[in-house]
């Protein structure tokens, strides 16, 4: 009796099989894209600390160098470092560049980020949108609006 079960397997081994592949490719299919929005999300991120960085430090001409070719259509740098300037002269160096929640979109050729950021002066604090776009590989700040 013992080696008659021994060499019968169960009748459902095969179907247990199918189901957990088929549990594990649907696993896979929604944990990879989600793995690469993520990966797009941690990258704008970066971008946009360097850029809050260099904004911290003044050295607008390094913020305005990670801008899009858009962008820079759309504002010369010395209108940029003019705005910058003004902010200061209204509410004190800027001391910190806060970034809050984001969102991130987009497809393997175009990608776009949208962060909430509290940029905290020494008299003041004021709340931006920024958005992200992915240039050749590289992130950088497409825009902006204050809120």
């Amino acid at each position: 009796m013992s080696t008659e079960s021994a060499t019968t397997a169960p009748k459902w081994s095969s179907k247990k099989r199918i189901v957990l592949v088929s549990i594990a490719a649907i696993l896979l299919m929604g944990v990879i894209p989600f793995g690469w929005i993520y990966i797009q999300m941690h990258g704008a991120k970066k971008a946009l600390e360097r850029f809050g960085d260099a904004l911290i430090a003044q050295d607008y001409a390094r913020a305005y160098g990670q801008t899009t070719d858009g962008f820079q259509t759309a504002l010369s740098e010395s209108a940029f470092t003019d705005m910058a300037k003004l902010l200061c002269a209204h509410h004190g160096a800027l001391k910190s560049f806060v970034i809050g929640p984001s969102e991130t979109e987009g497809s393997l050729g175009t990608w776009s980020a949208t962060f909430s950021v509290r940029m905290v002066f020494e008299h003041a604090e004021e709340e931006f949108v920024f958005v992200l776009k992915k240039d050749d590989g590289v992130w950088r700040v497409n825009g902006y609006k204050e809120l």
